[in-house]
Protein backbone atom coordinates (compact mmCIF):
# COMPACT_ATOMS: atom_id res chain seq x y z
CA UNK A 1 0.00 0.00 0.00
CA UNK A 2 1.25 3.48 -0.76
CA UNK A 3 2.28 6.31 2.07
CA UNK A 4 0.96 8.96 0.26
CA UNK A 5 1.97 11.36 2.65
CA UNK A 6 5.91 10.15 1.74
CA UNK A 7 5.10 10.43 -1.73
CA UNK A 8 4.06 14.01 -0.97
CA UNK A 9 6.77 14.94 0.26
CA UNK A 10 8.65 15.22 -2.47
CA UNK A 11 6.57 18.41 -3.56
CA UNK A 12 8.59 20.19 -0.58
CA UNK A 13 12.20 19.09 -2.28
CA UNK A 14 13.79 21.28 -4.96
CA UNK A 15 13.91 18.60 -7.69
CA UNK A 16 11.28 20.08 -10.14
CA UNK A 17 11.59 17.18 -12.04
CA UNK A 18 10.50 14.91 -9.62
CA UNK A 19 7.80 17.50 -8.64
CA UNK A 20 6.30 17.58 -12.72
CA UNK A 21 6.23 13.84 -12.24
CA UNK A 22 4.54 13.90 -8.84
CA UNK A 23 2.25 16.62 -9.96
CA UNK A 24 1.53 14.61 -13.21
CA UNK A 25 0.68 11.41 -11.68
CA UNK A 26 -1.40 13.24 -9.33
CA UNK A 27 -3.40 14.92 -12.54
CA UNK A 28 -3.83 11.53 -13.55
CA UNK A 29 -5.33 10.05 -10.42
CA UNK A 30 -7.99 13.03 -9.93
CA UNK A 31 -8.71 12.94 -13.54
CA UNK A 32 -9.07 9.19 -12.95
CA UNK A 33 -11.64 9.64 -9.94
CA UNK A 34 -13.59 12.25 -11.97
CA UNK A 35 -14.40 9.74 -14.74
CA UNK A 36 -14.90 6.85 -12.13
CA UNK A 37 -12.49 5.30 -14.27
CA UNK A 38 -14.39 4.42 -16.85
CA UNK A 39 -12.51 7.41 -19.74
CA UNK A 40 -9.43 6.33 -21.74
CA UNK A 41 -6.25 4.91 -20.18
CA UNK A 42 -4.02 7.06 -17.23
CA UNK A 43 -0.48 7.61 -17.84
CA UNK A 44 1.20 7.47 -14.10
CA UNK A 45 4.92 7.35 -13.83
CA UNK A 46 4.98 5.75 -10.59
CA UNK A 47 2.77 2.76 -10.52
CA UNK A 48 2.18 3.07 -6.57
CA UNK A 49 -0.66 5.67 -7.73
CA UNK A 50 -1.92 3.96 -10.23
CA UNK A 51 -2.62 1.29 -7.28
CA UNK A 52 -4.56 3.49 -5.46
CA UNK A 53 -7.98 3.15 -5.54
CA UNK A 54 -10.38 5.17 -8.11
CA UNK A 55 -12.18 6.85 -5.60
CA UNK A 56 -9.92 8.77 -2.69
CA UNK A 57 -10.92 8.65 0.64
CA UNK A 58 -11.81 12.58 2.20
CA UNK A 59 -8.58 12.37 3.87
CA UNK A 60 -6.32 11.53 0.73
CA UNK A 61 -8.37 14.64 -1.03
CA UNK A 62 -7.01 16.81 2.08
CA UNK A 63 -4.01 15.22 2.02
CA UNK A 64 -3.01 16.31 -1.21
CA UNK A 65 -4.41 19.59 -0.96
CA UNK A 66 -2.55 20.11 2.41
CA UNK A 67 0.58 19.51 0.15
CA UNK A 68 0.31 20.71 -2.93
CA UNK A 69 -1.52 24.14 -1.62
CA UNK A 70 2.13 25.34 -1.01
CA UNK A 71 3.78 24.69 -4.39
CA UNK A 72 1.32 27.11 -5.63
CA UNK A 73 1.59 29.63 -2.88
CA UNK A 74 5.41 29.28 -3.46
CA UNK A 75 5.97 32.85 -5.86
CA UNK A 76 9.45 31.51 -6.49
CA UNK A 77 8.04 28.07 -7.87
CA UNK A 78 8.49 27.30 -11.78
CA UNK A 79 5.30 29.29 -13.27
CA UNK A 80 4.13 25.25 -14.71
CA UNK A 81 4.65 23.68 -11.85
CA UNK A 82 2.41 26.26 -9.61
CA UNK A 83 -0.30 26.26 -12.87
CA UNK A 84 -0.55 22.54 -12.29
CA UNK A 85 -0.72 22.80 -8.99
CA UNK A 86 -3.74 25.04 -9.02
CA UNK A 87 -4.99 22.45 -11.77
CA UNK A 88 -4.69 19.37 -8.80
CA UNK A 89 -5.98 21.74 -6.43
CA UNK A 90 -9.04 22.05 -8.34
CA UNK A 91 -10.11 18.59 -8.82
CA UNK A 92 -9.27 17.60 -5.21
CA UNK A 93 -13.27 19.07 -3.95
CA UNK A 94 -11.32 20.45 -0.81
CA UNK A 95 -11.71 23.79 1.20
CA UNK A 96 -7.95 23.34 1.48
CA UNK A 97 -7.85 23.51 -2.00
CA UNK A 98 -9.87 26.95 -1.75
CA UNK A 99 -8.59 28.55 0.83
CA UNK A 100 -4.89 28.34 -1.25
CA UNK A 101 -6.60 29.52 -4.38
CA UNK A 102 -8.12 32.49 -2.26
CA UNK A 103 -4.80 33.25 -0.81
CA UNK A 104 -2.61 33.17 -4.08
CA UNK A 105 -5.01 35.25 -6.17
CA UNK A 106 -5.72 37.80 -3.20
CA UNK A 107 -2.49 38.46 -2.78
CA UNK A 108 -0.87 41.87 -4.23
CA UNK A 109 1.86 39.97 -5.84
CA UNK A 110 1.08 39.90 -10.04
CA UNK A 111 0.88 36.30 -11.21
CA UNK A 112 1.70 34.80 -14.47
CA UNK A 113 -1.68 34.95 -16.91
CA UNK A 114 -1.83 30.80 -16.99
CA UNK A 115 -1.75 30.26 -13.27
CA UNK A 116 -4.42 32.98 -12.97
CA UNK A 117 -6.48 31.17 -15.20
CA UNK A 118 -6.12 27.55 -13.41
CA UNK A 119 -7.06 29.65 -10.17
CA UNK A 120 -9.92 31.03 -11.90
CA UNK A 121 -11.03 27.61 -13.58
CA UNK A 122 -10.47 25.76 -10.06
CA UNK A 123 -12.23 28.70 -8.01
CA UNK A 124 -15.20 27.72 -9.69
CA UNK A 125 -15.14 24.48 -9.98
CA UNK A 126 -14.43 24.47 -5.76
CA UNK A 127 -17.24 27.39 -5.68
CA UNK A 128 -19.85 24.81 -6.90
CA UNK A 129 -18.75 22.28 -4.69
CA UNK A 130 -18.08 23.70 -1.54
CA UNK A 131 -21.24 26.23 -1.96
CA UNK A 132 -21.72 27.16 1.80
CA UNK A 133 -18.69 26.43 3.48
CA UNK A 134 -16.26 29.05 2.64
CA UNK A 135 -18.15 32.11 4.79
CA UNK A 136 -14.81 32.91 5.94
CA UNK A 137 -13.08 33.85 2.77
CA UNK A 138 -12.81 37.59 1.52
CA UNK A 139 -14.51 37.46 -1.77
CA UNK A 140 -14.55 40.84 -2.29
CA UNK A 141 -10.49 40.79 -2.24
CA UNK A 142 -10.89 37.23 -4.33
CA UNK A 143 -12.72 39.10 -6.65
CA UNK A 144 -10.44 42.72 -6.61
CA UNK A 145 -7.81 39.79 -7.14
CA UNK A 146 -9.38 38.25 -9.96
CA UNK A 147 -10.10 40.96 -11.82
CA UNK A 148 -6.59 42.50 -11.23
CA UNK A 149 -4.99 39.08 -13.40
CA UNK A 150 -7.80 39.71 -16.14
CA UNK A 151 -9.53 37.04 -14.63
CA UNK A 152 -13.35 37.65 -15.48
CA UNK A 153 -14.95 37.86 -12.02
CA UNK A 154 -18.87 38.27 -12.03
CA UNK A 155 -19.57 40.42 -8.81
CA UNK A 156 -23.13 40.20 -8.65
CA UNK A 157 -22.90 36.05 -7.73
CA UNK A 158 -19.59 36.47 -6.95
CA UNK A 159 -17.28 33.82 -8.49
CA UNK A 160 -15.31 33.34 -11.95
CA UNK A 161 -17.04 34.08 -14.83
CA UNK A 162 -15.25 30.91 -16.88
CA UNK A 163 -17.39 31.16 -20.15
CA UNK A 164 -15.46 33.96 -20.70
CA UNK A 165 -11.97 31.95 -20.01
Amino acid sequence: MIDLKSKLAALREADRDRKRALLRDLVELLNRQADRGEGSSYSFHDPEFAALPVRLSDAQARLIAEEVGPVLLDFNEAEDLRATAAFVLGKTHTIESLRAIAEVIASPTQLPREIARQCGFAFDALADILAGQYQELNLEAIGGGFARHGIPWNAAIRRVDVDEL
